[in-house]
Formats: structure tokens, sequence, C-alpha cells
């Protein structure tokens, strides 16, 4: 069981294309937080030990989805959980949503088969044991999707050397980039036009919402301590009155 506190963390949640600017959104994000007086950290998905081993070996999907799996779990134990209940701030450079897009869990286009239907309850039941080991923790979440289309994702990721999701064609860019606008509308994300506005900008957006929701949490706190429970890995936690999510959406094709 998990030890209630009074502290109230902020976790927030890049996801996007590779490409999408979530490294340097997530490193000015700590210095931002810095500057109101917030600890944050960055956390990795997956974290360097999984991506070496990933890197060396070859992997099936179901075998890939099983090492990202037991990648968040550990993240969420060792890391995410005991800087959020110490009331700090978490950065978390992609989430489990990443997993579903790059490893095509996603059924957009109305076909399926049993393996995908297999490795979804999979990533299901791993985040029902996240969501227990967050139980008890008051955190204000934000998943916040850093959208670009995918020709110009594809272009800003041939600046460097391209793993083997980088090397896809561009339809394979594009059915990401709709899988996550898709997610992102699920999980009531918070979405960014990431490619008409700086880094910079894009950092204070996201800050802006994630310190609003975290005042609201503590404004709230003082008068009923029930209004401040959140499931921080519940994918739905952004459905607690975020006002407009629907800022800075491009425009165009994916």
């Amino acid at each position: 069981m998990s030890i209630l506190t009074d502290k109230v963390g902020i976790n927030v949640l890049l996801e996007g294309v590779d490409g999408a600017g979530k490294s340097t959104v997530a490193n000015l994000l700590v210095d931002k937080f810095a500057e109101h007086g917030f600890e944050a950290i960055i956390v990795k998905a997956p974290d360097e030990r999984f991506r070496d081993l990933l890197s060396r070996n070859s992997f099936s999907r179901p075998g890939k989805v099983l090492l990202y799996a037991a990648d968040m779990l550990e993240s969420c134990k060792n890391i995410v959980v005991p800087h959020l209940r110490e009331g700090k701030v978490v950065i978390q450079d992609r989430s489990v949503l990443s997993t579903f897009v790059y490893q095509r869990l996603i059924d957009l286009e109305g076909g399926d088969d049993l393996e995908s239907s297999v490795l979804r309850e999979i990533l299901d039941c791993v985040n029902d044991l996240m969501m227990q080991s967050e139980s008890g923790i008051r955190a204000a979440v934000l998943v916040a999707l850093l959208d670009v289309p995918a020709r110009v994702a594809m272009k800003r990721s041939a600046a460097h050397a391209k793993d083997e999701y980088e090397e896809a064609e561009f339809e394979e860019w594009a059915r990401r980039v709709r899988c996550y606008r898709a997610l992102s509308d699920t999980v009531d994300g918070f979405r960014v036009d990431a490619m008409r506005l700086s880094a910079d900008e894009v950092a204070d957006s996201i800050l802006e919402e994630v310190l609003r929701r975290y005042h609201m949490m503590t404004a709230n706190s003082t008068g009923n301590n029930d209004t401040s429970k959140n499931d921080t890995g519940n994918n739905d936690t952004g459905n607690n009155d975020t006002g407009n999510n629907d800022i800075c959406r491009p425009e165009g094709d994916a």
C-alpha cells in the first residue's frame, strides 16, 4: 500500500514522433521549472540499459513490447513514484503511448490481429500495475503531444544517425502522426504545434498549462482533500478541467 502524502508533484509526459523536439523541450522545462522553484528530472524511455540491450540484439515485436513494459515498470517504481511523492517534477520523454504507436498497436484502418490484441492487453496490465504503484500520490499530470507533420519530422531526423524506426518510409511516419493525434484526443492530451512554435515557446505553453493544473490542485486540496487525488498512471489524466487543449494544431497533411 502506498503512503499518502500531502505534497503535490508534477508529472509531464512528452509525446510525439522522432524529430518533434521532445528532448530539447524536456531540457528547457527543467530550467523553467527551476525558475519557479521546482526541482525537475528527466526520465527517458527506454533508459540506457534497455536502449543498449535493444541496439545490440534483434527482437521480435512481442519481445520489444515486453522489454518496453519492463522498462516502464522499473522507471515508475524506482524513479517516477519516489520523486512525485517528494513533490518534485518528473518530465517523461515518451510514455506507454509511444509503445502503442511505434509497435503498431493502434488500429486506425479497421484491421487487427491476435498478436496485437494480446500485446495491448499486456500493456493495459502494465498500466494497471503502474497505477497501483502511484496510488495515494497527488500529482498534476499533463500528457503533452508535440505535434509536427510527418515530412517535417523526417527532415529533422535526417540530421542525425538513424535507427530502425527513423529509416521508415513516409507512409509509416504519417501513420505514426495520425496515431499520436488519435491517442492524444483519447486521453484529452495537450497538443502543441511544435512546427510553428519555437522549442522555447513550446516549453512555455506546456509550463503554463501544467502550473495551472498544479495550482488548481493545491488550491482545491486546502478545502477538499478528495479533489486532489489523481491516478498518475492513468492515461485519462487530462480529464480535470483542463480548459481548451486544442491549441496551435498544425494544419495540412500529416
